[in-house]
């Protein structure tokens, strides 16, 4: 093998002359061919330097070489320049800063991007490992990969933080949900941001987001968050799910013209006067909440799936000419009559245990239903039996 020479060592910076293959003041092992070294494995060599930069520093503070001060600066990694001079620096803080370090400057800088890694915790370095499926330490083509990802996922993780993706200005789609997340700033300039899946998290306000115009699908389910203020000019945002969570104003949403979904289960809801004029929405749960009426909805002409069982209705009545509905549960309500539905030939799914219906009659001829479920006792069995006539493909469920 041939020997690559040096002129000083690359760790702590020592003049070597030609016959030197051993470091005399670090021994660092200067005997090494790397002309034959293949692009990964180059990229180790180098890596394996600058933690043997790091070793040598940290050695010659321990010992207090003093004497060897400016040899040991010239030889030593780049992070460690910005804390020296500064006795009340942890290198915890020096970690913290190169986190908040822009974009630009990690993807201009092969160093800045191994002191990126290297202050990332055993829970992000396993999200990054993950995402670039790899089960070793990243390369640097790796790194900037990474920086360059669309879709993200660090779910169902004991990540708090999410400042390792705000660097991520491609990213358009992240889970980060089932996670003790505290807050969502890291994600402010993400502006190409299109799905966040983020249930079940500790954050308690969706602020972070008011610009993200790009958010299409936004779900914040069993969360803190009690205003949905800074929706309301996510103009095109498709999908909110909030369900279980303190929300109790849905007029943030009057403008949403583009909103297909909205989940708001087991919130304190108690009017749905703010979707009036939202005639696109195909999917609404307004389960478990104190919802009243459902005039708003008489003009959903696109409405498919409507769940408002546990609620205070008292009647279908708006329900009349939404023709498109196909699932409709209304269990545990006051509603008495299924009049309203007699017309709705693609009802497929209707749920309606413990009401006070009476009579099937008014569904008796609709073609396309799948499924039926009432309480026991309250419908006569000779209707249901003429109903499972008509319908021999039909679930008929009683349930108490």
């Amino acid at each position: 093998m041939d020997q690559n020479t040096y002129k000083q060592c690359p760790v702590c910076s020592f003049p070597l002359a030609e016959h030197n293959a051993i470091c005399p003041r670090c021994g660092n092992d200067i005997l090494e061919d790397i002309t034959s070294l293949d692009e990964q494995n180059l990229e180790m060599h180098y890596r394996i330097i600058e933690d043997k930069k790091a070793e040598w520093y940290t050695r010659c503070l321990s010992e207090n070489l003093n004497t060897l001060e400016t040899a040991v600066t010239a030889g030593m990694p780049e992070h460690f320049h910005s804390t020296r001079g500064n006795a009340g620096t942890r290198p915890e803080d020096g970690k913290q800063d190169i986190l908040h370090a822009s974009r630009s400057l990690l993807v201009g800088d092969p160093m800045k991007r191994r002191e990126w890694w290297k202050a990332l915790n055993q829970e992000w370095k396993e999200v990054v490992r993950t995402a670039l499926k790899i089960i070793r330490d990243p390369l640097d083509q790796e790194l900037l990969d990474f920086f360059s990802l669309t879709t993200l996922r660090c779910d169902n993780r004991r990540i708090q933080s999410l400042l390792p993706v705000s660097v991520l200005e491609n990213l358009q789609q992240l889970r980060c949900d089932e996670s003790p997340v505290e807050n969502l700033e890291p994600l402010r300039h993400l502006r190409n941001l299109q799905r966040l899946y983020a249930f079940d998290c500790d954050f308690t306000t969706i602020e972070p987001l008011r610009e993200i115009v790009s958010l299409k699908l936004l779900w914040i389910s069993s969360t803190a968050v009690s205003s949905l203020d800074p929706v309301a000019g996510l103009v095109n945002l498709e999908e909110l799910y909030c369900s279980e969570t303190p929300v109790s104003d849905l007029s943030p949403l009057a403008k949403l013209g583009k909103l297909e979904k909205l989940s708001c289960y087991k919130t304190e809801i108690s009017s749905l006067d703010a979707l009036g004029g939202l005639d696109g929405i195909i999917e609404l749960g307004i389960n478990s909440t104190r919802v009243g009426s459902l005039d708003p909805l008489a003009a959903m002409i696109n409405l498919e799936y409507l769940r408002c069982s546990r609620t205070g209705i008292t009647t279908l009545e708006p329900l009349r000419r939404l023709s498109n509905l196909r699932e409709l549960s209304f269990a545990d309500t006051a509603v008495m009559n299924l009049d309203p539905l007699d017309a709705l030939e693609d009802l497929e799914e209707l749920i309606f245990n413990h009401t006070g219906v009476t009579s099937i009659a008014p569904i008796m001829h609709l073609g396309n239903l799948e499924k039926i479920e009432l309480s026991p006792g309250m419908v006569p069995e000779a209707e249901i039996e003429r109903f499972m006539q008509l319908h021999p493909g039909c679930e008929v469920v009683l349930k108490a």
